[in-house]
């Protein structure tokens, strides 16, 4: 994942950001779609001016509209992933997390900034 990103421009503090946001959609797909036999995918590209990943699973998923009732401690997995990338959907049940983040948003890598400056 690190490769991609790095090859599409995105700078360093902002893979770091998105491979935390990833992990937690990873960790929950695990955690939660795990089973005997069952596998989770991961997918990225860029569309329509923005950076897309997926994390799918197998597994029985979940309400999404039921994230809203209060958890226990463990549950803040969501929240990091709003907040390192702005924009999380649930499909497919909640089997299919869908990370989004717009190009424009994301700082190019550091020496793409040194030469830009004066």
């Amino acid at each position: 994942m690190v490769t991609y990103l790095v090859s599409i421009g995105i700078g360093e503090s902002d893979v770091v950001d998105l491979e935390q946001a990833v992990g937690e959609a990873i960790a929950n797909a695990v955690e939660h779609g795990f089973r005997e036999g069952s596998y989770f995918e991961i997918r990225a590209m860029v569309e329509d001016g923005s950076l897309r990943i997926e994390v799918e699973d197998d597994g029985r998923g979940f309400e999404p509209q039921n994230m809203s009732e209060p958890r226990n401690v463990r549950g803040f997995g969501i929240t990091v992933m709003r907040t390192l990338v702005g924009r999380v959907t649930f499909l497919k049940r909640g089997r299919l997390i869908r990370l989004e983040r717009r190009l424009d948003e994301l700082a190019p890598p550091l020496q793409d900034r040194s030469r830009s400056q004066p």
